[in-house]
């Protein structure tokens, strides 16, 4: 399956057809005909089953599949965070789809979590005093010791094999 992201709002699914060979859109999700631009980018979340955009507009649109894709679930949305003043340049899950983390050309990286179905923000970095453009998530060994922490255990997401880098 792939994801892809357009300026009208929206965000396709795309499946590819084994009998033809070609790719069909297979779901839509987004607001499309909204007055305001666009997303950059979208990614599926570790288990494929949540979808997380973002764009100009500083927040984050989240949207889950209902019943799974073997019974033709609904995309739904779901709250998400915002909180950027500038547009969100990039975005990854945390590797057990626990957090995400943000980046912004307002300067700062945010660290959000999933707490009793509604997202938070956990932590709000300001330390490259110019804008980000990019950002990986880098798989942390289990047993590795905590970011800063010096303990040893999970990673510092708590997912016990995938923190989180800008």
């Amino acid at each position: 399956c792939l994801l892809s992201a357009s300026q009208d709002r929206t965000m396709l699914l795309w499946r590819c057809d084994e009998a033809s060979g070609l790719w069909l859109s297979e779901a839509s999700v987004g607001d499309a005909g909204a007055s305001c631009l666009g997303y950059f980018g979208g990614v599926f979340s570790p288990d494929s089953r949540s979808i997380l955009a973002h764009g100009y507009t500083g927040a984050l649109h989240l949207w889950t599949e209902q019943g799974g894709a073997a019974s033709g679930g609904a995309w739904l949305p779901r709250h998400a965070c915002g909180g950027h003043f500038g547009p969100v340049v990039d975005v990854c899950w945390g590797a057990d789809g626990g957090c995400v983390q943000s980046v912004s050309t307002d300067q700062t990286a945010r660290l959000f979590t999933d707490v009793g179905g509604k997202w938070c923000e956990l932590a709000r970095t300001q330390v490259h005093g110019h804008d980000f453009s990019c950002l990986a998530s880098i798989p942390t060994p289990v047993g590795s010791p905590r970011v800063g922490s010096g303990e040893g255990g999970e990673s510092a997401d708590g997912a016990g094999g995938g923190g989180d880098a800008a």
